[in-house]
């Protein structure tokens, strides 16, 4: 990865980097080891997220005139209760979520895949076709056995926190680097003197020895001399 690329900014907010690696590290080691109580303890976040939200949107419509607020009222109501369905029912909603999660993608799948081949036929090329197919395949396996998929998310989700945590931590040690390595060439600098060019400076008796310029009208003739 070229740093030198990034932010200068980014080298002094490092620490921020390095407890998203952790956490990610935490949240994917218990993913894969407690995937059942991890879900249910993200769903219950989940349901606490949702219900605040929903309530927000229901304020939003009556302060809020920048949207329409008929969208603010349907966002508020499906909020709401979707928020308290799984504050009530977390073991329910633990299944539920990940079975939504792989519907959706399912979904998505299924769109990009038809879409890349629509992309194939107008000139994409061979690669079109294949990523279209790889994506029909794989929507079609999520929407045939959705409950089935869900139990392979946690584990899917633990994998990918786990690589991203460790790139995360891998990241804010070399910005960590860059910034100490920032910090002294800046104090070098400062303490650094600049090289001062004095004018020179020619005395009397230097210009006498160099010569100087003789007036023509000063000279006298050999013979006026005494």
């Amino acid at each position: 990865m070229n740093f030198g690329t990034l932010n200068p900014h980014l080298s002094q907010i490092w620490w921020v980097f390095l407890l998203k690696g952790f956490a990610g590290i935490i949240l994917g080691f218990f993913l894969l080891t407690e995937p059942a109580a991890t879900i249910a303890a993200l769903a219950t976040l989940l349901g606490f997220y949702w219900l605040v939200q929903g309530v927000l949107s229901l304020v939003q419509v009556f302060v809020d005139r920048s949207i329409p607020w008929i969208w603010s009222l349907l966002t508020g109501i499906v909020g709401t209760i979707a928020g308290l369905f799984v504050l009530r029912h977390p073991l329910i909603a633990a299944l539920t979520v990940p079975t939504v999660i792989v519907i959706i993608l399912g979904v998505q799948g299924l769109i990009m895949g038809v879409l890349e081949i629509v992309s194939g036929f107008k000139g994409g090329g061979f690669g079109s076709f294949i990523l279209g197919a790889i994506n029909l395949l794989v929507g079609f396996l999520l929407l045939s056995s959705p409950v089935a998929a869900a139990f392979a998310i946690p584990f899917v989700f633990g994998v990918l926190l786990l690589i991203q945590g460790f790139g995360l931590i891998f990241l804010a040690f070399r910005l960590r680097q860059r910034e100490a390595e920032s910090r002294r060439q800046q104090a070098e600098f400062t303490t650094q003197k600049p090289e001062t060019q004095n004018p020179k400076t020619f005395s009397v008796n230097s210009f006498c020895n160099c010569g100087h310029v003789r007036n023509p009208g000063s000279e006298q003739p050999a013979g006026l001399r005494t």
